[in-house]
């Protein structure tokens, strides 16, 4: 684009070069050099082709927009199920955790009962030690009982046996006991190692789950590197559109008297890129350009009267620079350039000031307003 505004400014600076440098000529009599009809046709080949493949750029950025876009949304669903899945993960995790905390706690006082239990076991075979030492302390008296033929003494040998019989039920009672205990130890011992084996088969399932999380951590990174490639290659694609999207317009001045503070007005448009009719129906009617995509803007003028006075640059009613033209003799051209920062909606536009003013119109006099950037 910048290429073929240079190339139309060149030809019109060389086709106007004669009147803007000899104020003795006459303005119906050009002695500079003109265009000839085949260059004209190849300058409108040229934008011919330009435009066309700035539609045909624009249907591809398009198009890679919606790719992007899809890959986008693949790519944040990925996301926020591998993130729930590993929240799930940690979740799991944690209780298993707490499983395992609860199984060394049963299993610590599991030990302190088997002691206990150990110790209540010795005690018992401690007591049927003694039990046995003294049913056979009881044996012997029985012997000799039986050699005794006194009432008193048959007596104390039945007290005796009833006595043999209780301790022998105490006995009895107390192997149950210990028997119970022991199945009951058992029963416990059954318990733990169920226990160790679901701990066991809990940390196979955790390594496992550490495993996947790693393989699909590991497909995420590769999924977001790829994003991130494509995200560059849509930032230069857009940087391409911005540049062949920009505004680009020349306009020759309406040639005719303008009296003083009169905004000058632009009847032919030679060069319209990237701004609306309504922007081009007021440069024709009214002579203002109103800005509708915000930038640094190159500003530029040339303006041929036979009269002196000054030609003022303003924007919103603040007046930026004055160009001023003093004429003797012939005519004399006004060439104002400017470089400003633009916001959406600001209004640009040239007037005439002090003095009424005739301004030569089609070639002689124009604009140039050029987007450097976006």
């Amino acid at each position: 684009m910048e290429f073929i505004f240079v190339f139309v400014s060149l030809n019109f600076g060389v086709f106007c070069s004669g009147f803007l440098l000899d104020d003795r000529t006459s303005p119906s009599q050009p002695t500079g050099q003109s265009m000839s009809d085949k260059q004209f046709y190849m300058l409108m080949n040229l934008l011919t082709k330009e435009g066309n493949a700035r539609l045909k750029l624009e249907d591809k950025i398009s198009l890679l927009k919606k790719e992007l876009l899809v890959t986008q949304q693949a790519v944040t669903t990925n996301y926020h199920t591998y993130h729930q899945s590993n929240e799930t993960l940690i979740m799991e995790l944690n209780i298993i955790k707490e499983d395992m905390r609860k199984m060394v706690h049963n299993y610590s006082n599991l030990q302190i009962k088997y002691d206990l239990v150990k110790a209540e076991l010795n005690e018992v075979k401690l007591n049927s030690t003694q039990t046995s030492k003294y049913a056979r302390v009881l044996e012997g008296e029985i012997e000799t009982i039986k050699h005794l033929k006194i009432m008193a003494d048959l007596q104390a040998i039945v007290n005796i046996s009833i006595k043999a019989n209780n301790t022998e039920h105490e006995l009895k009672t107390t192997k149950t006991k210990l028997n119970s205990v022991v199945n009951d130890v058992n029963a416990r011992k059954q318990d733990f190692i169920a226990l160790f084996n679901k701990a066991d088969l809990t940390e196979h399932n955790i390594d496992l789950t550490l495993k996947s999380m790693e393989k699909n951590f590991t497909s995420l990174t590769s999924q977001m590197l790829q994003l991130s490639q494509n995200i560059s290659s849509s930032i230069l694609e857009r940087e391409v559109h911005s540049m062949s999207n920009r505004v680009a317009v020349t306009a020759c001045v309406k040639e005719g008297p303008y009296s003083s503070s009169d905004k000058i007005r632009f009847l032919t448009i030679h060069l319209n890129m990237g701004i609306s009719n309504s922007v081009i129906s007021s440069l024709k009617s009214v002579g203002d350009f109103k800005c509708e995509k915000s930038g640094l803007y190159l500003l530029s003028g040339v303006f041929m009267s036979a009269n002196t006075g000054t030609i003022e640059l303003n924007k919103n009613g603040n007046s930026l620079v004055a160009g001023y033209g003093s004429v003797k003799d012939g005519h004399q051209s006004t060439t104002i350039i400017y470089l400003e920062n633009l916001k959406q909606n600001d209004i640009i536009y040239f007037k005439n000031v002090d003095i009424s003013r005739f301004f030569w119109g089609n070639l002689f006099s124009y604009i140039s307003i050029l987007q450097l950037t976006g």
